[in-house]
């Protein structure tokens, strides 16, 4: 009889210890999103671009650290914005404001976590049906004959993740795998120069989306999380756009947002990687193109009606979102020399 008790509050035991292990192997969407996705996007960007790699050495020398603001993505197809925005929703992001470009044919909205200030999604609609009939054309084909698909598998977990609003770590790794590695890339056969070249004359922005797919074109590192101590009661964006531009660093002519203001951002140029490419005949080559950049942005703080900062707590409450004006010099550092 004791010999039975003591097998059955064994197993008891065994269940209660599973299942507690199990609850703590799940990851809600944010968690996902915060531990897993961003981190992988940040790995994957390090592969595609020399110039974050070096300058995060620089800054890092310097004892500084590295924390990413946001990460932006471009696409001419609704279908493919659409659902990308479902990716964001399902990993706990929600729409904080909407922005429109309307010399650049784009608008674009700001992804975010609610109850978070980090990693945040900057994902543009290119509204190519604007452009000239003969480039409306071109961008038409070629999005609809190689629109992206996220595979079987990455389809259901993120089904699942939708419903149970949980997936175990597995799970979790699996479908950020499906879509940082599978799904943003360009999908279908490569563009052609011709096509390429004719619709960078009228929007350089649209070429480069095309080549990458619905992957991000650039991610932006902190100023306001550097904490390089010697910095400290400068304006660090110009002390780190000198310290970039001192090691050869190709970056925008002119850094985005007057001194003081709510939000300055700089960035370096994109750097180039090959794309292949169809040559006439259907030949297959390459081309080397503008392919993904790096931003800095300072976030200032918010003030009110009478130029008093503005706290949270005991923090100063910075500005979180995006102006208009800057994104749309800072879209040029994909643009081409043609």
């Amino acid at each position: 009889m004791l010999r039975y008790i003591l097998i059955t509050l064994s197993c008891i035991f065994f269940q209660i210890s599973n299942s507690t292990h199990a609850s703590q192997n799940l990851l809600t969407g944010p968690q996902i999103w915060e531990r897993v996705f961003v981190p992988a996007i940040h790995q994957k960007f390090n592969r595609d671009n020399h110039s974050i790699s070096k300058a995060e050495k620089l800054l890092k020398e310097q004892g500084g650290t590295i924390v990413l603001d946001h990460g932006g993505t471009r696409t001419a197809d609704r279908q493919v914005y659409a659902f990308l925005t479902r990716i964001a929703n399902a990993f706990g992001l929600s729409i904080k404001e909407h922005y429109k470009f309307p010399h650049k044919h784009l608008e674009a909205i700001d992804l975010q976590l609610p109850s978070s200030t980090g990693f945040k999604w900057f994902s543009t609609l290119i509204h190519y049906e604007e452009f000239s009939p003969e480039v409306t054309e071109l961008v038409e084909k070629d999005y609809m004959s190689n629109r992206p698909q996220l595979s079987k598998k990455g389809l259901e977990l993120l089904e699942k993740l939708e419903e149970k609003k949980v997936l175990n770590l597995d799970e979790a790794n699996q479908l950020v795998h499906e879509i940082v590695d599978n799904y943003f890339k360009r999908h279908g056969r490569p563009i052609t120069k011709e096509t390429l070249l004719a619709i960078a004359k009228e929007s350089p922005e649209t070429a480069n989306a095309l080549l990458l797919g619905p992957d991000f074109s650039h991610i932006a590192i902190s100023v306001n999380h550097l904490n390089i101590s010697h910095w400290y009661g400068l304006e660090v964006i110009e002390v780190l756009e000198q310290k970039l531009k001192s090691a050869k660093f190709n970056c925008l002519q002119k850094i985005q947002g007057e001194r003081g203001s709510i939000l300055r951002q700089t960035s370096i140029m994109a750097d180039k990687s090959n794309f292949p490419i169809l040559l006439d005949g259907g030949i297959t080559s390459s081309i080397s193109y503008p392919s993904k950049y790096v931003e800095f942005i300072q976030r200032g703080a918010i003030r009110d009606a009478n130029d008093k900062i503005q706290f949270s707590g005991d923090k100063v409450s910075l500005f979180n979102g995006f102006l208009v004006d800057n994104a749309e010099k800072i879209y040029s550092s994909t643009d081409p020399k043609l």
